[in-house]
């Protein structure tokens, strides 16, 4: 599955055919035909942390080697559903023997960050407003805000606002926490592998 935008990456990968799964495809299916490449693309626009993937997939028999997913592991967070649905998407597409790799950010490291936040706050005496709690982590390169302060991270739909230095706007995104990634993931049958 690539994400819109990410066409020139894959230009040099040797590919017998492509299937590229987004929720919005036309410009990547554009900048893909642009490249005018020597095997067959599929192109299918659904949501897969939503939609079933069975049902606009034309070319079964032509499974994949290797699933490749960068945004919407952590999005998919957002509830069990959503992630066994993706993780469902991602086994129909993977032949047996095939890989998956996601990308996603370190939950545990992010929350313990905001944890060390909210535990450094709390210690304070004097001076400090009652009931606002800091939400935020911050470096020099992004920030972190959380939607509401927590005691316990959530399997689901932990959200959190990430803003890098140099963007205009943040994005939401979701904690994933790993333990239940495996599980689910060992139940739509992916096997986890250790590089």
């Amino acid at each position: 599955m690539l994400p819109q935008g990410n066409h020139n990456h894959y230009s040099s990968v040797e590919s017998k055919s492509n299937t590229v799964v987004d929720v919005a495809t036309s410009g990547v299916k554009e900048a893909w035909e642009s490249q005018r490449k020597a095997y067959t693309s599929e192109f299918i626009e659904l949501d897969p942390c939503i939609e079933d993937i069975d049902s606009y997939w034309r070319v079964k028999e032509k499974q994949a080697d290797v699933v490749f997913c960068m945004h919407n592991l952590q999005v998919c967070f957002d509830s069990e559903d959503k992630a066994r649905r993706l993780l469902h998407n991602v086994s129909t597409l993977l032949r047996r023997g095939g890989y998956f790799l996601g990308i996603t950010p370190d939950s545990s490291t992010i929350w313990a960050k905001y944890q060390k936040n909210v535990e450094a706050y709390h210690n304070r005496s004097g001076g400090m407003k009652p009931n606002i709690v800091p939400n935020c982590i911050r470096s020099e390169n992004y920030m972190i805000t959380f939607e509401v302060e927590e005691e316990k991270f959530p399997f689901f739909g932990k959200k959190y606002q990430l803003k890098f230095a140099s963007d205009i706007s943040a994005e939401t995104q979701c904690l994933v926490h790993f333990p239940s990634l495996l599980r689910l993931a060992g139940e739509a049958g992916l096997d986890h592998t250790e590089i």
